[in-house]
């Protein structure tokens, strides 16, 4: 009797067929991807970015808000990591401030319009302009029913 070869056929693994075919698909759905967390990424620092420009304005609006424009019409400021440099334009001229019962207040007023740049280094990285009213003290009045100096 003459002697049968069997052919025994090992199943565990892959040939190579199926994993070119397994890669293949593997790589048509990681493309899609990281093409959209790319894209994510690039939005959220450009978030990040606008995120950090509108707190620092905000900050400048703080700081020139605290400015009196009748004593620093202009001028410039370390600003944390940036420079502010500033300076204000009268809208409404300086008049008398009015006051109860004398009629004519110690102070004079006067609004403006106070621009601001802020720097960093030499470039302009933003501006931002706010009305303020500037003041100063020109007379001291002595108490009520005390002649006046």
């Amino acid at each position: 009797m003459p002697a049968q070869v069997t052919e025994v056929r090992s199943s565990a693994g892959f040939t190579l067929l199926e994993a070119i075919v397994a890669i293949t698909l593997l790589a048509a759905t990681i493309m899609p991807l990281s093409v959209f967390f790319s894209r994510s990424l690039d939005g959220l620092h450009r978030a990040a970015e606008i995120n950090r420009a509108s707190a620092t304005n905000l900050s400048a609006i703080a700081f020139l808000s605290g400015l009196n424009p009748m004593e620093r019409p202009s001028g410039e400021d370390p600003f944390g990591p940036y420079l502010i440099r500033w300076r204000s334009q009268e809208l409404v001229p300086a008049t008398d401030v009015m006051a109860y019962p004398r009629g004519l207040g110690s102070y004079q007023a006067a609004l403006y319009e106070v621009t601001g740049e802020i720097l960093e280094g030499s470039q302009v990285r933003s501006q931002v302009a706010i009305r303020v009213v500037g003041y100063k003290r020109l007379r001291e009045f002595l108490p009520l029913g005390l002649p006046q100096r």
